[in-house]
């Protein structure tokens, strides 16, 4: 019972229901013993079904169980068998299951019965539930129960027809108006009943028929379906009960009830008291739908009439028929002033016109109209507007009969819209004529206005906007951080006044345009000061600001180079003094002044000068870390403020920019040039007093540089008097050419390996050069290559290698077909030189090589110095077959920009670039964007200084196609290619094949 505690009523009632069932199980027992010992009703079953059909479903099955003991309780008392005692209870519990299932498929239970067809639906559900327990008791007992039950289990059917209704339609105000209202009528119907049972059923059956069908039919028009009900059981029971006794035309010859009695009383039933019980069943649903009609015409009249609306209702003719009260209020009129007068009467001359041309003919046809506009005249002559809406009422023809028709006063909701609209034209006039944004939200925050300024600068359009959150559409950021700037609305949706932007603020539009704006928000407000929403002013600065900033650059900066100019160099110069001297910190000042600048000046012109210097500071700022200052002081004359560097890491950053500056090769007009740079270090500590100081101690160091042979640093020390020892390049002339007489120069290999296996598995390396000196020391290139080429000296030791590389690789043919690629370095004055290329392609006719097994690298600098003479031997070499990679890629002055000019395979990423990849975000960003850019561009990707697992872990999750470094294989002799085991190749090995992939 869902937990419910039970309650003493209901106990009451199922104690009720079980001892009502016991009762009429033990009369209907006895009777069966009797005569036949075949039942003419079985109550019991019937009395418990229109319990269930009635009953909550957590009551049903205490129900069903206690009136199950009764029955097997009963049958014990009269003397049954065990056995047969639960067989007869299994099967009236079969057949009241059954016939209350069926029910519950037919009609939704509870039931009650309001149609014919269900009082029949209970006697068929009754059939199939008794025939479903008399074929149980049949099949479990033999034949006789087959030759006896089926008549016998009839009785239920009478039972649940005489019984099962009068259950289901008692209830109290029944039974009280039958007993309180209606008692006369109601007694006398039962007695003259009785007395026509009694006193006709001596002699003929079907005179009983006759004579009570009469008072049936009377009750059941009368007194209704529990009345009836009721006096059919009456009679019923009058007649078992003679026929019991031996008085009556069915009653057996040695007493009791036969199958004859039982055949009768079904034909009783048939003729007499179920057409009774559908007559009362019929009326009463007839009374019903009397009685809602009734109260719905009373609902109609009081709601017509009451309703605070104008209603009407006109004929074919258009002419009133009735009108509400509220009507008649508005319009001034009396009701028999206005029924039968046409409803445009009460109409404007425009407003008649209307409905007589166009409304009416349409609401005749389709019988229905929506808010029609009219403008309607009261008695004294006020105009006012109204909307008609009108639906008709159709004859059995489908024409129209008549029509109801309500109509609303909007006079007031009419000015107030024409106000409206006056006024909201005006402010979008005013909107979308002013040179500011405007954006206006609900209290959500989400967009419902763009005037056409606030369009064109964020890139939306109104339509496409609306009901997006502001965020979305209106994306703003800080100038300064270009962190993303808070939501200027928030304060205004929150309540507070009006918000105006304190830093400066960048609108990043769809379309990636960005403009400098300024902002002010305020709150819109309802009359009780509630928030609605918010409205965004943004001004576009931009040119402002760019004024402003360009201003204060021009001020700050030098006009040819971009750098920081001198004044604004003595200026922070000035600061780092006054930190050094207050916090004891180490920084350091460089004089960079270049080397034979005067030359590329006297033999090219100036304009050549200039171009030469704004390569060289873009060499500069590349090869400094983003907190230094690099300044043009004037002239050739650079100076460079190192803050919080100590002498010794000072050094190396002016150490590699003296290197970027001897590597660099000026190219103008075909001409190429080598520039030095000599450098002044000046240490900046307390002990500094002053900027003019410093300025002049590092003009000094630069001084003693160059004098020493320039192209070089030199560290200002106090009282140091010993010039930096020199150390000319012209030696190192006599070596290089000495060795190239000697045969001296010695190739190696360094393997290349692809992060990703390849298929072909073939050796990948790249060949590197090194000097063998007069006592067996080896020298790297680094050593020797800057005097070679500043002396041109290159293009011989270039010639050297293609030579050497491409006979050796013909002379091993069982190693050259295990050769996937082999990449040889050549120098930017080869790449410019057109004998060389010549050369190149003799060489490969010469020795037969394939060209596909040769890849040529050059690096990044000497191809954007030399970019048309790039490209020629590029395309040249590659209509061989050869393939090219780009080295040192990133640290040129323009990677990207020259990238889709050269026709190269591979990039090698910069080395600066790699070696620090696991622990530097930034050089972690630039080989990620290098490998990205790369791969659109169809180029693969080589990392130089893979020198640890860490390392290589990174770049293969990057996506980097190849690695190069001494983690991966240190160079070695190109004679250890030959005792590389072929399964060895392209995968990563230890102990003697360590070296090659």
């Amino acid at each position: 019972m869902g937990g419910k505690p039970l309650t003493r009523a209901q106990g009451i009632r199922f104690l009720a229901v079980g001892l009502a069932y016991f009762l009429t199980a033990l009369l209907e027992i006895t009777l069966t013993s009797q005569g036949d010992n075949i039942a003419v009703l079985w109550p019991p079953n019937a009395i418990l079904i229109g319990v269930l059909l009635r009953a909550k479903s957590c009551y049903r099955p205490v129900y069903f169980g206690i009136c199950l003991l009764a029955d097997l309780v009963a049958s014990k008392v009269m003397g049954e068998a065990t056995s047969i005692a639960l067989g007869f209870m299994l099967a009236n519990g079969l057949a009241v299951a059954v016939t209350v299932a069926f029910m519950q498929r037919l009609i939704p239970l509870p039931v009650t019965l309001h149609e014919p067809w269900q009082l029949l639906a209970l006697v068929g559900a009754g059939l199939l539930g008794t025939a479903v327990g008399a074929a149980f008791i049949g099949v479990t007992y033999g034949t006789f129960y087959w030759a006896a039950w089926p008549t016998w289990w009839l009785a239920d059917v009478v039972s649940i027809a005489l019984i099962t209704p009068v259950l289901l339609s008692a209830s109290w105000p029944v039974a009280k108006t039958l007993l309180t209202k209606r008692t006369a009528e109601t007694a006398a119907a039962l007695l003259i009943a009785a007395a026509v049972t009694v006193g006709v059923f001596h002699s003929s059956s079907y005179a009983l028929v006759y004579l009570t069908a009469p008072v049936m039919l009377w009750f059941s028009f009368r007194l209704g379906l529990f009345a009836c009900g009721v006096l059919g059981l009456v009679i019923t029971i009058i007649v078992v009960a003679l026929t019991l006794q031996g008085v009556g035309p069915i009653a057996s010859q040695v007493g009791g009830i036969s199958l004859t009695t039982i055949q009768t009383l079904q034909i009783y039933l048939s003729l007499v008291i179920l057409p009774a019980l559908m007559i009362s069943i019929e009326r009463e649903n007839r009374l019903r739908a009397e009685a809602e009609i009734i109260q719905s015409q009373a609902r109609y009249r009081s709601l017509y009439h009451d309703t605070p609306a104008m209603l009407h209702s006109i004929d074919r003719q258009g002419r009133l028929l009735s009108v509400s009260a509220y009507w008649l209020t508005i319009m001034g009129y009396e009701r028999d002033e206005v029924i039968g007068r046409r409803s445009t009467d009460f109409m404007t001359d425009a407003s008649r016109r209307y409905a007589i041309e166009v409304v009416l003919p349409a609401f005749m046809r389709s019988g229905v109209c929506r808010d029609i506009p009219y403008q309607m005249v009261k008695k004294n002559g006020e105009v006012f507007d109204v909307l008609l809406s009108a639906t008709a009422e159709h004859n059995p023809d489908g024409s129209v009969a008549h029509s109801l028709t309500v109509m609303h006063d909007v006079t007031a909701r009419k000015r107030a819209e024409t106000a409206l609209v006056a006024e909201k034209e005006r402010a979008q006039v005013t909107l979308e004529s002013i040179g500011d944004g405007v954006i206006t939200t609900d209290a959500n925050g989400r967009i419902n206005y763009l005037n056409p300024i606030a369009e064109a600068m964020t890139g939306w359009l109104l339509a496409a906007a609306q009901d997006k959150a502001l965020q979305e559409v209106f994306q703003i950021i800080n100038e300064s951080t270009c962190e993303p700037a808070a939501d200027p609305l928030a304060p205004c949706l929150t309540g507070n006044p009006i918000v105006r932007s304190t830093h400066s603020t960048v609108l990043i539009n769809r379309h990636g345009t960005e403009y400098s704006i300024e902002i002010s928000a305020a709150p819109i407000r309802d009359s009780n000061r509630q928030v609605l929403g918010a409205v965004l002013v943004f001004h576009d600065v931009s040119e402002q600001r760019r004024l402003q900033r360009e201003i204060a650059h021009q001020a700050q900066h030098d006009a040819l180079t971009g750098l920081v100019n001198r004044r604004e160099f003595e200026q922070r110069l000035q600061r780092v003094i006054e930190a050094a001297q207050t916090q004891n910190s180490e920084h350091a000042l460089c004089y960079l002044d270049l080397d034979q600048f005067k030359v590329v000046n006297d033999t090219c012109g100036h304009t050549a000068g200039d171009s030469l210097l704004q390569q060289l500071a873009t060499l500069f700022e590349k090869n400094i870390r983003r907190h230094d200052t690099l300044a043009r002081l004037g002239g050739d004359e650079f100076g460079l403020l190192l803050e919080h560097c100590p002498l010794d890491s000072a050094l190396r950053i002016v150490n590699t920019l003296r290197q970027t500056v001897e590597d660099f090769r000026f190219c103008w007009n075909g001409q190429y040039f080598r520039i030095g740079v000599s450098i002044g270090l000046v240490p900046i500590n307390s002990a500094n007093s002053s900027v003019a100081s410093v300025l002049r101690a590092a003009d000094s160091a630069c001084y003693v540089a160059k004098d020493s042979g320039r192209n070089r640093i030199h560290i200002y020390r106090e009282h140091d008097v010993d010039l930096a020892r020199r150390h000319g390049e012209m030696q190192w002339v006599a070596r290089i050419q000495q060795a190239l007489e000697e045969d001296r120069f010695q190739l190696y290999a360094q393997p290349i390996v692809p992060f990703k296996k390849l298929p072909s598995g073939g050796i990948h390396c790249e060949l590197l050069l090194r000097l063998v000196e007069n006592d067996g020391k080896i020298s790297p290139p680094g050593a020797f290559m800057p005097a070679a080429e500043r002396y041109n000296l290159a293009v011989a030791i270039d010639r050297w290698v293609v030579s050497q590389a491409l006979r050796w690789l013909a002379t091993h043919p069982a190693l050259l077909d295990r050769i996937m690629l082999c990449t040889i370095n050549l120098s930017g004055r080869s790449i410019g030189d057109r004998f060389f290329h010549a050369y190149v392609l003799r060489q490969f006719d010469d020795t037969g090589l394939s060209a596909k097994k040769i890849c040529f690298e050059i690096t990044e600098t000497a191809a954007v110095a030399n970019l048309a003479d790039a490209t020629r031997f590029m395309q040249a070499l590659k209509k061989r077959g050869c393939r090219f990679s780009l080295d040192d890629f990133g640290s040129g002055l323009s990677s990207f920009a020259y990238l889709k000019a050269l026709p190269v395979d591979f990039l090698k990423i910069d080395g600066l670039f790699v070696k620090d990849i696991v622990h530097d975000p930034i050089d972690l960003a630039m080989v990620r964007s290098i490998n990205e850019i790369g791969h659109l561009l169809g180029k693969k990707t080589v990392a130089e200084y893979v020198e640890n697992n860490a390392i290589l872990d990174k770049l293969r999750n990057l996506g980097i196609d190849y690695g190069q470094g001494y983690g991966l294989g240190r160079p070695q002799p190109l004679s250890a290619l030959l005792k590389i085991n072929p399964r060895s190749a392209n995968s990563i090995k230890t102990g003697a094949d360590a070296h090659f992939i």
